[in-house]
């Protein structure tokens, strides 16, 4: 099994994937942190508000409409960046079903999901109060800002149950 790898100082570890997550596998592990907590994350306050054990604090998605002449090179392209996954999603179909963007590229619209980049970072609490991130892009699973070793040990043992992280 793949393992994190201590990056630096800081106590910042990644773990590269050996295959890349599709947009419905990493949705699917976020939401299950999210709904389900296995690190055992607690919440905190933060100027006075209560703070969910684990949150979802950014979401990046992006990805290319390219548009191919005749014989399949590509002579146009629109880059597609949201800050969600519907966003991502409809503004994707809305480009590849719109004729008149199609003519004004003069090419047939394509969507590679393969080329495509995603990114969900969670914000979470340990049980000693440090506050860390866990970064889940396409190719790898980073976390940041961890004090205690034992986190990243719960954290590893987690992932490698998860066969889409190994």
């Amino acid at each position: 099994m793949a393992d994190f790898i201590q990056i630096s100082l800081s106590k910042s570890a990644r773990r590269i994937l050996r295959n890349p997550l599709s947009l419905t596998t990493l949705n699917t592990i976020v939401n299950g942190i999210i709904s389900g907590n296995p690190w055992g994350c607690i919440p905190y306050t933060r100027a006075g508000v209560t703070m969910p054990a684990v949150e979802l604090t950014r979401q990046t998605y992006t990805g290319r409409v390219q548009f191919q002449d005749n014989m399949g090179k590509v002579i146009g392209e629109i880059t597609i960046r949201s800050p969600t996954q519907s966003g991502f999603t409809n503004a994707i179909t809305e480009v590849i079903g719109n004729t008149v963007i199609k003519g004004l590229m003069g090419g047939e619209p394509v969507h590679n999901p393969e080329k495509d980049s995603y990114s969900n970072m969670l914000r979470c609490c340990d049980t000693s109060g440090d506050l860390y991130n866990v970064t889940f892009t396409r190719e790898r699973v980073s976390i940041t800002s961890y004090v205690e070793d034992s986190l990243l040990s719960t954290i590893e043992t987690w992932a490698d149950a998860i066969p889409a992280l190994n």
